[in-house]
């Protein structure tokens, strides 16, 4: 059978590989579009489950944006649904006009028209007014003329949207009387609130504010202006050497407006429908990283858009991609001998530890220790001994010393050579470029080669220098 409530849409969930047995409880997430709900004059929403007959579920509303409403209902089982709105709740009333209507059957029904108006904060006809205030007194009776008596209470109703004025004196007064007017401007000085609605004058005569004891406003608001402005809260705000906003509650909501009441100690001589925008949680298509959820914004509120398996970046605003696999160089704590550099592997990648003055042991992974100086002077004699002892003879002194001087001094020119390479290797180590040296050096090897010792001596030399500098 059909629900008695407007249908919004039917649906219905299918269940795959369990059954109703198996749920301890679920949500349905739903939405609906505004203007379905503005058109039908829809005040409340629900999410229905079949079972013979049409059972609301618990439906809250969740967000609302400017195109859609949206809502969540609990289930703890699945069969047909429907998204059904509701124009008024069984029993509740509500006033139009001058008539006290009551929701029957889920339409609005007169039950009552009120000959002196109906007021909306109690939802039933105001009585026959007594000892209240009147607009333009009573003539005068014959003899000695007519006394109005003194009264505490003042009530006052008007046709404009502060349509109910209360006000509690303290003492008695005579003749005291309250004029509401509607007004487009305020005096020059006074600046109205941000979001205003409608400002108001007020005049009162025969009372100050010493005199009130409270004072009860209501006043009503279209939907259409709280929507239409994204407002959030409304208040009514009164003027007396400044703006104050008045304590405001909310009386009542129909399709079309939404009544409050609001109350004072005293009566500003300027009042002021005012509202309170609705935060901005976020702006229109910004993105965002949080946790690892990439979020975009929408309706002024966070989506998900896509959650990041490998870490958002906050950056780019974009989902990391997946790592690529790292290439495995060495072993972590292995070494080796490269040239006369000890390399040690330190996060996969080999560096260098120590630079070998004498060599790197490929065996014992180890820089070689500093060879004992040879015995230059018997491995002459032992050339002089197998060329001869005859040979001793022709050579002259200043020949032995000669040799002995070049022996040692190609012995000398190839440590400073390997310790010119060990140098070269720690500064590529270092990520220097090393090419000009490189080339120099190799200049100083060629020049030994073709016998130029003096030449070399003087290349090395200088390139020792350069790298002091380098």
């Amino acid at each position: 059978p059909k629900p008695r409530e407007i249908v919004y849409q039917y649906f219905n969930l299918t269940k795959v590989n369990f059954n109703n047995s198996l749920i301890k409880n679920g949500t349905i997430e739903f939405r609906v579009n505004n203007s379905w709900i503005s058109e039908n004059g829809i005040k409340k929403v629900y999410l229905a489950r079949y079972e013979g007959e049409w059972k609301k579920l618990k439906t809250e509303l969740i967000n609302k944006t400017e195109k859609y409403s949206y809502y969540r209902a609990s289930v703890n089982s699945f069969s047909y649904f429907a998204i059904l709105g509701e124009v008024c709740e069984e029993g509740e009333k509500r006033c139009n006009g001058d008539n006290l209507e009551q929701c029957i059957n889920n339409s609005w029904q007169v039950i009552e028209v009120c000959e002196y108006g109906c007021n909306p904060s109690t939802l039933s006809c105001n009585p026959k007014p007594s000892g209240e205030e009147e607009e333009g007194g009573g003539g005068g009776g014959g003899g000695g003329g007519y006394v109005p008596p003194a009264i505490s209470k003042i009530v006052k109703t008007t046709n404009l949207s502060i349509y109910r004025v209360e006000i509690l004196l303290k003492e008695p007064k005579r003749s005291p009387s309250v004029k509401i007017s509607e007004i487009s401007t305020l005096p020059e000085g006074i600046s109205e609130p941000e979001q205003t609605y409608k400002l108001f004058q007020v005049n009162k005569t025969n009372f100050d504010n010493e005199d009130i004891k409270n004072v009860t406003l209501e006043f009503k608001v279209p939907n259409s202006w709280i929507t239409e402005n994204n407002i959030a809260e409304v208040y009514l705000y009164g003027y007396e050497n400044g703006w104050s906003r008045l304590d405001t509650e909310i009386a009542n909501e129909t399709p079309d407006y939404n009544y409050y009441v609001a109350y004072s100690t005293f009566l500003p001589s300027y009042l002021a429908i005012a509202g309170i925008k609705e935060r901005q949680v976020c702006i229109e298509g910004e993105k965002r990283c949080f946790n690892n959820e990439l979020q975009v914004c929408r309706d002024n509120a966070w989506k998900t858009l896509e959650v990041c398996a490998y870490g958002c970046n906050s950056t780019l605003l974009v989902c990391n991609p997946k790592p690529s696999e790292i290439r495995k160089i060495c072993e972590e704590g292995a070494r080796r001998c490269r040239n006369n550099n000890l390399e040690q592997c330190i996060n996969n990648s080999w560096q260098v530890i120590e630079i070998c003055e004498y060599g790197c042991n490929e065996t014992t992974l180890s820089c070689n220790p500093k060879p004992e100086a040879l015995p230059v002077i018997w491995l002459i004699l032992g050339l002089i001994i197998a060329a001869g002892t005859g040979g001793i003879l022709y050579l002259k002194r200043e020949r032995i010393k000669g040799l002995i001087k070049s022996l040692k001094g190609g012995k000398d020119l190839d440590r400073r050579i390997m310790r010119v390479e060990a140098k070269i290797a720690k500064l590529k180590a270092q990520g220097k470029d090393t090419r000009e040296i490189e080339e120099e050096l190799e200049l100083v090897k060629k020049d030994l080669e073709i016998g130029l010792k003096e030449i070399a001596e003087s290349r090395l030399d200088a390139l020792e220098k350069k790298l002091e500098n380098f």
